[in-house]
């Protein structure tokens, strides 16, 4: 056989491995239906009592069933769902398929064989798994001489007739909802950030103007700065230089001066304290939309991992059925 793509890159040198790593083997044929397998026993190993086990030993028991009670087991549990999903649905299915003392680890190959040459979807099985009734029809006792292509497509065939069980409809339904409610509950907290967002913007602009003005208007005109207020009797009367009328004037507007001294000296510190009540205000508003913003991110990646969970490791297997 010719080397694949990867195989005649790496034969030219282009791609080079590092020392002591041998060249990666090809994967087998099926290797999309491993994966679509093991995603449906992933996801409803519960429901249908599958047994326990990863993708590989599902490989390795695909190649060799006899390494263990692997295969035997994921059959019968697939081939009762199986029948359990057809009697549902009010077909046919001989009583005596279903017994323990029929269906066990040694007569499951006679009863697959039986069930999927002349159980009731034997006429889709025609149709849609030609492999896996050629297959069927070469099941020893045990199930141990058949290629593991052939098994892989009984397998498959059997999930198919299996995704009408009760239990897996009642899952994917749940699952479906759940991932519904999930995305509606998103939507509602986008719409959420953006008025609130919306909302933070209009508001900074409000404010920017505001001191804007302010800075335009030099200064509050609610509390402007104390000016002096010198009686236009004591500015405008005329006396003696160095008469006791005139000492007695200036003394007034000393008083005066300094009075409104201490006003301006008291008006500062207040704006002092003002700008800075505005300055740790600014550092609120500043934190707090940076705390918004990483709630926003936080929930995002929570959400993220939800959908993760829900779709990716318990996917909604035939929610298309």
């Amino acid at each position: 056989k010719l080397p694949d793509q990867d195989m005649q890159l790496l034969a030219q040198g282009d791609l080079r491995l590092p020392p002591g790593v041998e060249v990666p083997a090809r994967a087998p044929g099926f290797a999309s239906d491993c994966h679509v397998l093991m995603s449906f026993i992933d996801s409803f190993r519960t429901e249908l009592s599958l047994p326990k086990g990863g993708l590989d030993a599902l490989v390795q028991t695909l190649h060799n069933p006899a390494s263990g009670p692997y295969l035997g087991e994921l059959f019968l549990a697939l081939i009762r769902g199986s029948m359990e999903a057809a009697q549902s649905q009010s077909l046919v299915v001989p009583q005596q398929w279903t017994a323990e003392s029929t269906l066990s680890a040694l007569t499951w190959p006679e009863v697959l064989r039986r069930w999927i040459n002349c159980g009731p979807h034997a006429v889709s099985n025609r149709r849609n798994y030609p492999e896996a009734l050629a297959a069927a029809t070469t099941l020893t006792c045990g199930g141990m001489k058949t290629h593991p292509q052939g098994h892989m497509a009984m397998l498959m065939c059997l999930v198919d007739s299996v995704m009408d069980h009760s239990n897996v409809k009642g899952t994917v339904d749940t699952r479906v909802a759940h991932i519904d409610e999930l995305r509606q509950r998103w939507h509602q907290q986008q719409k959420d950030f953006k008025d609130h967002e919306k909302q933070m913007l209009q508001d900074k602009i409000v404010r920017e103007a505001a001191a804007q003005n302010r800075d335009m208007d030099e200064g509050d005109e609610s509390d402007p700065k104390p000016e002096a207020e010198i009686p236009e009797e004591l500015l405008n009367a005329e006396f003696e230089p160095g008469s006791k009328e005139e000492l007695e004037r200036n003394r007034k507007i000393e008083q005066i001066m300094e009075v409104n001294k201490r006003a301006v000296f008291q008006w500062e510190k207040k704006q002092q304290a003002k700008a800075r009540d505005e300055e740790r205000e600014e550092e609120r508003r500043e934190l707090e939309e940076k705390r918004f913003y990483e709630r926003h991110a936080k929930h995002e990646m929570d959400f993220n991992a939800k959908i993760h969970k829900a779709v990716v490791r318990y996917p909604t297997l035939g929610s298309d059925r």
